[in-house]
């Protein structure tokens, strides 16, 4: 008997089917042109591993992604940034990514035709799933076993505000010491 047919073998059985989506906004290098056109539309991957850590308020919240990186559509070396939503869901069968469109398409199974509007639908999905919202801070080539991997680690978007110093009072030139 196969891992599959086990699992599907007895419906009273209580098995969990995690998946994760990772939603992509990724900005090229321009590479020299006058009009690059590098921002692109977003891109939907599916995770091979994901682990999110969630800080204390005085940090921002830490994720890291691997992909495979023969599917990879880009060059990640011309990678010049990047902003990302991670989502995961008990998808409740074997067949994570026909969950995860249909649930793009339409909003969470739920409230799937209460939804009027696109927005709509991604506010929805980013309620009823999303693990973390953030930007890409390091992405990594991996070789092995003829297979490339790609490592995306990164912080949620706290960072933007712990990353930038916030003065207290006007500085030594602005009071005139």
């Amino acid at each position: 008997m196969s891992f599959d047919e086990f699992l599907l073998d007895d419906p009273e059985q209580k098995t969990s089917f995690p998946s994760a989506l990772l939603r992509l906004h990724i900005l090229l290098e321009d590479l020299g042109q006058d009009d690059p056109g590098n921002l692109l539309e977003p891109i939907d991957c599916t995770p091979i591993e994901w682990t999110v850590e969630s800080n204390s308020y005085q940090e921002a919240d830490t994720f890291e992604v691997v992909l495979e990186g023969n599917d990879f559509p880009y060059d990640p070396r011309i990678i010049r940034g990047a902003t990302c939503e991670l989502y995961q869901a008990d998808v409740g069968s074997l067949d994570g990514e026909s969950f995860w469109k249909t649930a793009l398409r339409d909003g969470p199974p739920a409230i799937a035709g209460q939804l009027k509007t696109e927005e709509d639908v991604n506010q929805a999905v980013r309620d009823a799933y999303a693990l973390i919202l953030g930007i890409v801070d390091e992405v990594e080539l991996e070789f092995a076993d003829e297979k490339i991997r790609l490592r995306l680690k990164g912080r949620d978007y706290t960072a933007f505000f712990l990353d930038v110093e916030a003065g207290v009072g006007p500085s030594e030139e602005e009071s005139g010491g």
